[in-house]
């Protein structure tokens, strides 16, 4: 099992895209205190991504073909599988043996000042 920390500049909450790599079967993170995953198995050469900006889940072939995975998603408490990701520190955890990318968007209305 892997555990980390994520640290989170933004003054609010934070849209983000989670990428797991295949392969991987039933891939899930956890960040904070609410669960990222998906019950299907990604294969070689192929990704799943959880978009929370355009509030879309999906699965990306070896062909680049997009299909639909949004009823694959892990459903329960502790589950919103589009939550935004807390500002600050959060602790992540993951099970081992599978790759994933987490890209947060810091969206704001006006510049960060220097």
């Amino acid at each position: 099992k892997g555990i980390d920390s994520f640290y989170n500049p933004s003054i609010k909450s934070s849209n983000f895209r989670l990428v797991f790599y295949g392969p991987v079967s039933n891939p899930q993170v956890m960040i904070g205190d609410n669960l990222y995953g998906i019950n299907i198995t990604i294969n070689a050469g192929e990704y799943a991504v959880i978009d929370s900006m355009a509030e879309k889940i999906y699965l990306v072939d070896l062909n680049g073909n997009k299909e639909d995975i949004f009823n694959k998603r892990y459903k329960g408490q502790n589950v919103r599988i589009y939550a935004k990701i807390p500002n600050g520190l959060s602790t992540v955890s993951w099970s081992s043996g599978f790759e994933f990318d987490l890209i947060v968007y810091d969206e704001r209305s006006e510049p960060k000042w220097g």
